[in-house]
């Protein structure tokens, strides 16, 4: 066998196996800085972004924007909406993190139907309220981020009818991926 080719698998190979070692700078999970994830849920009002700023490693502060589909599932209907919200993250670990989430915004829209002499007529309400949720996060070294939470939002400001079909708390998640750039 060629010893060129024996020294150059090796290299590559400590290399691919150890790069965290070899290119031995300061983790993005150990770094405040800012962050930027995409997806669904409280976080983003929707389907929308939200940029987090992590004042240190393991506290943040969040902003997104998104929009809140419109959806007929024949018993639940909801109207398209844009929303924003914002809040405080802490998280526990490095890299596999749990999350606990302190947030306040939009929560999605709710429609009715209402008889009237001329027929029907649907009437949209929107919801807004603080969220307390918990979940997982993983943040690579490198700067990738996963999120997955759970938990409730308490219907603050909300019309009298949509808590009454709703309930005051209603269950929320978000799902997102970004990247951490510093």
């Amino acid at each position: 066998m060629n010893k060129k080719y024996l020294l150059c698998v090796g290299i590559f190979s400590v290399f691919l196996f150890n790069y965290d070692l070899i290119l031995a700078d300061e983790g993005k999970h150990e770094t405040s800085g800012l962050a930027i994830t995409a997806g669904y849920g409280y976080e983003y009002s929707g389907i929308g972004i939200a940029a987090e700023y992590y004042i240190s490693p393991n506290t943040g502060m969040l902003f997104g924007i998104g929009y809140f589909p419109p959806v007929d599932l024949g018993v639940v209907s909801t109207d398209g909406a844009l929303g924003i919200g914002c809040g405080v993250r802490f998280a526990s670990g490095t890299q596999h993190r749990f999350i606990g989430d302190i947030h306040f915004g939009f929560a999605g829209t709710a429609v009715r139907s209402i008889a009237t002499p001329y027929g029907t007529t649907k009437e949209s309400g929107t919801m807004w309220g603080p969220t307390l949720a918990g979940g997982y996060q993983f943040l690579h070294s490198k700067g990738f981020i996963f999120q997955i939470s759970v938990g409730g939002t308490y219907l603050l400001l909300a019309e009298d009818w949509v808590r009454s079909m709703m309930g005051n708390i209603i269950l929320t998640a978000t799902l997102g991926i970004g990247y951490k750039f510093f």
